[in-house]
């Protein structure tokens, strides 16, 4: 996180506790929310999502999506999720790869006909920590990974094997 980052917040408190630029901890600081931003690499929008069963104050993954490209024409989708360790990364790239060829969404959409050119990977950041990118294109939608955070279909397809 950082460089030319857009941060929306309902109050200046919040944006500094999300921005690496804020006083004190930030999220930047948390291993999860870091490999996750990584993983990214530099989208002109992105979402990021705790695990919604965790409890307490550590997230188990952070989950992430987010678009880049030259112009809306030309957009690559990207998810990332956070994995405890790098085997735990490797079982879920297959469960991902697996629900991509044959699953739906939960509204019986298939996955194919939402996401192109997919290819799943496991990435190492710094930190040694790993998680699991989706790079895919879509004529669907040029914000579809950002809208598919929101309406929890991209946790499915991220969910646990």
């Amino acid at each position: 996180m950082g460089g030319d980052t857009v941060v929306h917040a309902p109050d200046a408190a919040l944006a500094d506790a999300i921005t690496a630029d804020g006083k004190g901890g930030t999220l930047a600081a948390e291993p999860e929310f870091r490999a996750s931003t990584e993983c990214l690499g530099k989208p002109l929008a992105a979402l990021l999502l705790t695990d919604p069963t965790a409890s307490g104050e550590k997230a188990t993954y952070v989950l992430a999506a987010g678009v880049a490209g030259p112009d809306a024409a030309h957009l690559t989708q990207t998810a990332c999720r956070t994995a405890g360790s790098k085997t735990a990364a490797e079982d879920l790239a297959k469960a991902v790869r697996d629900r991509l060829r044959t699953g739906r969404t939960a509204t019986a959409v298939p996955w194919s006909d939402l996401l192109t050119q997919t290819k799943v990977d496991v990435v190492t950041g710094s930190g040694s920590t790993h998680a699991v990118r989706l790079t895919a294109t879509s004529q669907k939608s040029p914000r579809l990974v950002l809208d598919m955070t929101r309406n929890r279909d991209l946790s499915s397809l991220f969910a646990s094997p």
